[in-house]
């Protein structure tokens, strides 16, 4: 057995045998059928049958004499009956009487009987011969009932062949695994997902070690004999997966015991309730985070001004500097609070913009606030045309993830705008913006935390609310993001990516009008390329 072309549930032999054996009784059948399986009329073989009773009759007369007139005729007509059918065997019976009669029954070759016996046996032998033919005519009721029940079962069977057949088909090219063994571990049937994603083989009475998981929920399935389902996380070659996986035993007419799978991917469903809750966590968060914001911000305003006052007094020095830091760290938690406020206070509207001119003004005001030397940045535009946009929000994003990148200490950043669609969802379109640098880059483990709050790489400078909020914003506006990054001495750099789905736009963005045409300025040395 192999898998798909050959692969087969359980053992079908049983049926192959029965569907055998039931083509021979057909055949048998057909051999007592009431149509002749000669040329010959049923009637010429009455007649015919008649004198070959009166032949035979007549060869052996000098041993029976007066004995017995009717047996050979009796004989015949029941192979008539047998071969030709109802009506030719009362042919038969006719002339094998009047045959009988004339030529056997003293006194021979005159009308009337010798004594009472010789016309008993002359009614013996009508009734006798009215028998075979009831008989006859029984035998055919009864081959005709046997023939339809044939057909049926039959046809039945031709059915639940089919069946067989189209569930096997649909088993062995479903995309998730199936597979069915016996208790003692032998495989008797799985499909080619079955195969190429659990490696399983024919000659294997276990399943492979990362997969023990399910051999677990196998012998659960065994002792409880009720079907079971089961979220598996499954390491394949091709990454994680989530696997719904549904267990049940199995009891054949043997009384062999089997267990099935049958799983289907879920990955998808999974994630995207992962990204749900996530966004949901985020919403709470910022929630939290804006009252506090809100409640710290009025004690937080009247000692920036007290502590702004006091660095205008003649201090020594020694209470200049603790002046100093005091202002710098209330500047810091005054940015923190502005940051939260401006994200959950308002509830912006998409506007109708051409995501490049977006781009190419928050290059230009985040070049501004840095010092030299500045990066080349180059872009690489391939979209054209606007797109609706919460201009404020998604330029929040773009300057946290253009001023980590021009903090990175990289010589060479590349901005890419371009159409795609959503990573989850290949039907929904959008914008896909994309930020590399050749910066020092953060290892996998600050990746895993990169969008975690308050998490930063900057010591000195980092709120750890850059991504975390842009994360937020992305999230809320139905979008994803991403961030790949190395440390490789030989390749190293930062790449952050958004995607951003197109919507209705209300009304079309005033303001902007930066052009994406090649120009001389004080910022970072900038290389604009459009494509059409």
């Amino acid at each position: 057995m192999s898998s798909n072309s050959s692969g087969s549930f359980v053992d079908f032999s049983d049926t192959e045998s029965e569907v055998t054996a039931s083509l021979a009784l057909r055949r048998f059948l057909r051999s007592f059928s009431s149509k002749p399986h000669t040329p010959i009329s049923p009637y010429w073989l009455a007649i015919l049958s008649a004198v070959f009773g009166f032949v035979l009759r007549l060869a052996i007369d000098p041993w029976l004499g007066n004995q017995m007139p009717y047996i050979t005729f009796l004989v015949a007509i029941a192979m008539v009956g047998l071969f030709a059918g109802v009506g030719p065997a009362l042919v038969s019976t006719g002339l094998g009487a009047v045959i009988a009669y004339w030529c056997f029954v003293p006194p021979r070759y005159q009308w009337g009987f010798r004594d009472i016996n010789d016309a008993a046996g002359f009614f013996s032998y009508l009734a006798a011969a009215f028998g075979i033919v009831l008989l006859t005519r029984a035998r055919k009721k009864a081959y005709a009932e046997a023939e339809r029940r044939l057909q049926e079962q039959l046809a039945t069977e031709g059915r639940l062949r089919d069946a067989q057949k189209l569930f096997q088909v649909f088993m062995d090219n479903r995309p998730g695994f199936s597979y069915l063994r016996e208790r003692s571990g032998r495989y008797v049937y799985f499909n080619d997902a079955a195969r190429r994603l659990l490696g399983l083989d024919w000659q294997q009475s276990e399943l492979p070690d990362f997969l023990s998981e399910l051999q677990v929920q196998e012998e659960e399935a065994f002792k409880s004999d009720t079907p079971g389902q089961f979220i598996n996380k499954i390491d394949l070659p091709d990454g994680e997966r989530y696997w719904l996986t549904t267990t049940f035993t199995f009891v054949n007419e043997a009384q062999q015991a089997f267990v099935g799978s049958v799983s289907n991917d879920v990955t998808d469903q999974i994630r995207a309730d992962e990204v749900a809750v996530e966004k949901e966590r985020l919403i709470a968060a910022t929630e939290m985070l804006a009252t506090v914001a809100h409640e710290v911000n009025n004690p937080l305003a009247a000692v920036t001004s007290s502590v702004y006052l006091l660095c205008k007094e003649a201090l020594p020095a020694h209470a200049r500097a603790l002046a100093d830091i005091a202002q710098a760290e209330l500047s810091r938690l005054a940015h923190i609070t502005r940051l939260v406020l401006g994200f959950y206070k308002e509830n912006e509207q998409p506007l109708a913009l051409d995501p490049c001119d977006l781009v190419n003004s928050v290059i230009e005001s985040a070049s501004n606030r840095f010092a030299h030397p500045k990066p080349r940045v180059t872009c690489d535009f391939k979209w054209k045309g606007p797109l609706a946009l919460p201009v404020r929000q998604i330029h929040e994003v773009l300057e946290n993830i253009l001023e980590n990148s021009f903090e990175s200490g990289a010589s060479q950043i590349r901005v890419r705008v371009g159409r795609s669609s959503d990573w989850h969802n290949f039907a929904r379109s959008g914008c896909r913006i994309s930020i590399l640098d050749d910066g020092k880059g953060i290892s996998a483990e600050q990746q895993k935390r990169a969008f975690e709050p308050f998490f930063s790489t900057k010591l000195q400078r980092g709120t750890g609310l850059g991504l975390w909020l842009s994360r937020a914003i992305v999230l809320k506006n139905g979008g994803f993001i991403s961030l790949r990054s190395s440390v490789n001495a030989l390749r190293h750099g930062t790449c952050v990516t958004i995607f951003i789905p197109r919507r209705i736009a209300a009304r079309p963005a005033p303001g902007i009008a930066v052009h994406k045409d090649v120009r001389s300025q004080s910022g970072p040395e900038r290389v604009s390329q459009s494509s059409s």
